[in-house]
């Protein structure tokens, strides 16, 4: 949602659609990074502690795997982001579309009772292995090889959302784009 709201924010404060240098592209992709990789590892790490929340004993599968996530889904924010011409546009989608999203991650509702084309649909978005690869790492105490699928996944919806949203948002040669 915050990709999609500063996205949103700066198309709307420039007036039209929006264009990066790839220095400033991969600077914005790396600082939401950033941000998602310290939520990680204040709510799987510190708060879990504090709180004595039962964790399990995999902390290289779930720091490799959270990476592999945090990254998947900056690159779909950068990419839906890229569509919203306001910063309430963000925020309109994401409320309609959060309960659905995540019952598709299977978590609350069983994968089986899930008719088979919202399956297949729901691999496209990065929550769905995703939230599935940090409870079973967090929680299963997973090895790599037994996620082994959600890390391919996760790699795959990099490529594709990250390949996406640079057909957005770069620049093309010889255009002028967004120079931090």
């Amino acid at each position: 949602m915050g990709i999609g709201v500063l996205l949103g924010g700066r198309r709307l404060a420039l007036g039209r659609r929006l264009r990066f240098d790839l220095p400033t592209l991969a600077g914005m992709a790396l600082g939401f990074g950033l941000i998602g990789l310290f939520g990680l590892f204040y709510y799987a790490g510190f708060t879990a502690w504090v709180q004595d929340y039962p964790r399990g004993g995999n902390p290289l599968g779930q720091l490799l795997g959270g990476t592999l996530f945090i990254a998947a889904t900056v690159a779909f924010g950068l990419f839906v982001g890229s569509f919203f011409r306001t910063r309430e546009r963000a925020f309109q989608y994401i409320i309609a579309t959060s309960i659905p999203l995540f019952f598709l991650a299977n978590l609350s509702w069983p994968a089986v009772m899930t008719p088979g084309p919202l399956v297949w649909l729901a691999q496209l978005l990065p929550t769905t292995s995703g939230i599935n690869l940090m409870v079973r790492l967090n929680q299963m105490d997973a090895r790599l090889a037994e996620v082994s699928h959600e890390l391919i996944t996760l790699s795959i919806l990099l490529l594709l959302y990250g390949s996406l949203a640079a057909w957005r948002l770069l620049a093309k040669k010889g255009t002028e784009g967004i120079k931090s």
